[in-house]
């Protein structure tokens, strides 16, 4: 499973500490339309697949300190919890640029029953953002949103030779008792030219009816929380 790079992370690339230079992700996120079939973008996109689709349950819990001291600094918390183990993933503010997402991440792995406390995190990237963004190292923190989705991820090739993680996912976000429906195809770039990215992206659009995705799963839980969170949610995740 981790050749199919579902941690959201360059194979064998690790976050450095806060401070240094981060991992940067690049992706462009569309929303499939009720009646577009992910088994026919699959098959549309057969002579660019670069490896077997891989198809695994994903679990993100979005958490915050109780006094939303991440969301009030323009950082999103993530825990990502996968059938073979679970990440923890700090995430700065996204920056879109023709189309495409940009953002900081740091990244270390969650241990086992995690008490949800900052201070009871190994140390790593993750544990050091969450300190220099002050959170008390002993509060445990509160759950925003759940998404919960079936992905299906398979690596494709980009015009001039590059390289992007697909992912199609079919789920949904919940937040302060609401549901909402999620179908979505990521891109996320792995290597060579950027602009293979937007490329494939337009053809997929035109191929499939696809069109921009309006709000993040962050953003969409967010929303159905509705608590008047009093910071804007634009660029987050």
């Amino acid at each position: 499973m981790d050749g199919a790079g579902v941690s959201g992370l360059p194979l064998g690339v690790e976050p450095a500490g806060l401070g240094s230079a981060p991992a940067l992700e690049a992706e462009i996120r569309l929303a499939l339309p009720d009646d577009a079939s992910p088994e026919a973008i699959l098959a549309a996109l057969a002579p660019r697949l670069q490896g077997p689709v891989v198809t695994h349950s994903c679990l993100d819990h979005y958490l915050d300190h109780p006094g939303l001291l991440l969301l009030a600094q323009r950082l999103a918390l993530r825990v990502r919890v996968l059938p073979e183990r679970s990440w923890v993933e700090l995430k700065g503010e996204g920056v879109l640029r023709d189309g495409v997402w940009h953002r900081p991440e740091w990244r270390q792995e969650a241990p086992e029953n995690w008490s949800r406390r900052p201070g009871d995190l190994a140390e790593g990237p993750v544990r050091r953002g969450l300190s220099l963004a002050r959170l008390p190292p002993e509060t445990p923190l509160s759950g925003l949103c759940v998404c919960q989705v079936s992905r299906q991820v398979v690596p494709v090739a980009l015009d001039g030779g590059g390289v992007a993680e697909l992912s199609l996912d079919c789920g949904e976000v919940r937040a302060g008792g609401a549901r909402q429906a999620i179908r979505e195809l990521e891109l996320e770039w792995r290597s060579g030219p950027q602009e293979g990215l937007t490329r494939l992206a337009a053809e997929l659009t035109r191929a499939h009816g696809l069109v921009p995705a309006p709000a993040s799963k962050f953003r969409i839980g967010l929303s159905l929380r509705q608590e008047g969170l009093g910071c804007g949610t634009d660029g987050l995740v």
